[in-house]
């Protein structure tokens, strides 16, 4: 049995490109000793993506030794920080995604931050985790994507995250953000995605990064404390094509305030819109080319903005 056969009977899907393996995927399955030997066999595979796995020992060391895998997943398969160890021996990885694992602590993301050569590293979901890790994660200089999640981080490893020159897409949804430490972020001056969706963020956090990140082309506010008062505080920002207000506090009157960014287009919203004067206030937003409603808002309110946007495509 070849070792493909081998991988394909434990389940695995195998991507094969100009005739070699080059992507393992598994949900749900069982990777022991044969599947590590099989993976060892597979020299051509850069990508493995495990989800919901049991992951053994054996399979673990096997990627650990793997000399071609760029992209390692290993989401909700119950790693704990010793696999986190046995992992970062590994000295071809530049992509490492271990969410949803609660056993993951700052201990195992100190293993991870130890590999130099990782561009993009992603912890959502780790419950166990704090700002401790995201201090580590500042050590990694070739970092470019960083996703977290845990109530546990709160943003005071932000400052140290700033001295990362080549991050580019951070994500900071779950945490507990605070409006003080949301400032910080504005020293990331390279950022083009950056993600605060179910944080504490409030006002004075999100208009400031609406004001100063000028090379983010959209902000994701969903489920976070903003209310119509933040959008009196915004200056134009001409990058910022689309925001997210979904699950928020704000109503239209707010909402038409955004005129004062001229370059977007794209606007997710989830209030209700009492009548047609309230709809016709996003007039204002002469530039908006796309409204996107929550599955929840009532067909009377989307028939309020549909006869007051009738430039505006609103989808739902």
């Amino acid at each position: 049995m070849s070792a493909i056969q081998q991988l394909q009977m434990s389940g695995c899907k195998i991507e094969v490109s100009g005739g070699h393996p080059v992507r393992l995927r598994l949900e749900n399955g069982v990777l022991g000793k044969k599947e590590a030997i099989a993976l060892g066999q597979l020299s051509s595979l850069a990508s493995v993506q495990l989800r919901g796995c049991i992951v053994s020992d054996d399979f673990t060391s096997a990627i650990s030794s793997h000399k071609g895998i760029r992209l390692l997943e290993v989401e909700d398969c119950g790693i704990s920080d010793n696999t986190l160890k046995s992992i970062s021996k590994n000295q071809t990885l530049t992509c490492l995604h271990f969410g949803d694992n609660d056993l993951v602590t700052d201990t195992g993301v100190a293993f991870v931050a130890a590999m130099k050569q990782l561009e993009s590293i992603s912890f959502t979901g780790c419950n166990l985790v704090t700002d401790l890790s995201l201090v580590l994660a500042s050590r990694l200089d070739r970092l470019k994507c960083l996703s977290a999640s845990s109530r546990l981080i709160t943003g005071s490893g932000i400052a140290d995250l700033a001295r990362l020159d080549s991050l580019t897409s951070l994500g900071l949804a779950g945490t507990g953000l605070s409006d003080s430490n949301a400032v910080l972020l504005t020293r990331l001056q390279a950022l083009s995605s950056l993600t605060v969706d179910n944080t504490p963020i409030g006002d004075a956090g999100a208009s400031c990064l609406l004001n100063e990140c000028r090379k983010l082309p959209a902000l994701g506010l969903q489920n976070t404390r903003i209310t119509d008062s933040m959008f009196s505080m915004l200056r134009n920002n001409d990058n910022i094509e689309t925001i997210d207000v979904m699950y928020t506090n704000v109503t239209c009157s707010g909402l038409s305030k955004l005129s004062v960014l001229k370059g977007l287009r794209e606007l997710y919203f989830s209030g209700e819109v009492d009548s047609l004067n309230d709809a016709v206030q996003l007039q204002d937003i002469v530039t908006l080319k796309y409204l996107y409603l929550d599955s929840d808002v009532s067909e009377k309110s989307r028939g309020y903005l549909v006869a007051a946007l009738p430039a505006v495509d609103v989808l739902q």
